[in-house]
């Protein structure tokens, strides 16, 4: 049954009337955030998935990742916040994100309409932003982190025959070692094992690999060039996240990130900030859930 929501809002162009229930994006009642809010004239957002999944049954659950349904929960959000915020001469916004990722178009969608609604972006990771949360995360102009705060690698990743999900840059290195060992070697002086293995590659399969690495290019792009990096950092960020790393689940933490060129400050640069965007991330991970919570504040005076 929890399946059939999916399914229905799958086949829309936008959520169904009598079927917003299936999103989860509300105004955020803390007292604490609000004051914040206020002091700061800023709004904040945040985007948490939890480490809980909802259990459908004693036998079957779903987890919280990046899907369709966060694409209409974050269009209703963001829908709210603009028409309220017409007043604040810059569009500023405290970005909370926490989520081990989805589906890749998903993220680029959702990122890039965070990224156009605001002017100044500044992410707060205080534990897991990882792939397509990555994605989320690469919006800022800054990005704040802490001791255990991690971003990951946002290589594609595709169902491969019996391997189940693959990174595309697999095949990509695999293909690469070989043409390697038969670029100045006749095929019978290379062992049999690897002309196997050269024998099983599908080109179409490769081919397609190779063009979801191209898409994850094209998107760090136009996220990373509305952030504010120029070309040369652009295309050192997007080397070493999409084809640098060694694996999909790499930790990348604030040092590595500040080596990799982004734009990351530490959780010490304002400690009561820091704490109540980590609070408000606590409130939310734990809560047994299938989707992402979407929550929001908004200035007053600008209400």
């Amino acid at each position: 049954m929890a399946i059939i929501p999916l399914l229905v809002i799958l086949s829309k162009q936008d959520i169904p009337q009598g079927h917003e229930e299936f999103i989860d994006a509300e105004i955020e009642q803390d007292k604490a955030l609000q004051e914040l809010c206020d002091k700061k004239n800023i709004v904040l957002l945040a985007f948490i998935g939890s480490y809980i999944p909802r259990q459908y049954s004693p036998v079957s659950s779903g987890k919280a990742t990046i899907t369709i349904i966060d694409e209409f929960g974050m269009k209703k959000a963001l829908k709210d916040i603009t028409q309220h915020i017409v007043k604040m001469k810059t569009k500023k916004v405290y970005l909370l994100v926490n989520s081990p990722g989805g589906g890749v178009n998903s993220s680029f969608k959702i990122a890039q309409a965070i990224r156009d609604t605001f002017d100044d972006i500044t992410v707060f990771v205080p534990h897991i932003a990882a792939s397509g949360g990555t994605l989320l995360a690469l919006t800022g102009n800054t990005i704040r982190m802490g001791m255990m705060s991690q971003l990951s690698p946002v290589d594609p990743q595709r169902s491969y025959k019996d391997h189940g999900f693959v990174s595309a840059n697999s095949i990509l290195r695999a293909k690469k070692r070989l043409d390697l060992k038969f670029e100045k070697r006749h095929e019978q002086e290379v062992g049999y094992p690897d002309r196997h293995m050269m024998d099983m590659i599908d080109p179409v399969v490769y081919e397609e690999f190779n063009r979801l690495c191209i898409t994850s290019v094209k998107y760090l792009y136009t996220i990373l060039k509305k952030a504010g990096y120029n070309e040369q950092e652009i295309k050192k960020i997007s080397n070493d996240l999409i084809f640098s790393l060694p694996t999909h689940d790499f930790v990348i933490d604030k040092n590595l990130a500040k080596d990799i060129g982004l734009k990351v400050s530490s959780d010490d640069e304002d400690l009561e900030e820091w704490t109540l965007m980590r609070n408000w991330f606590a409130k939310y991970v734990v809560e047994e859930t299938d989707k992402h919570f979407i929550r929001y504040c908004i200035p007053k005076n600008n209400e």
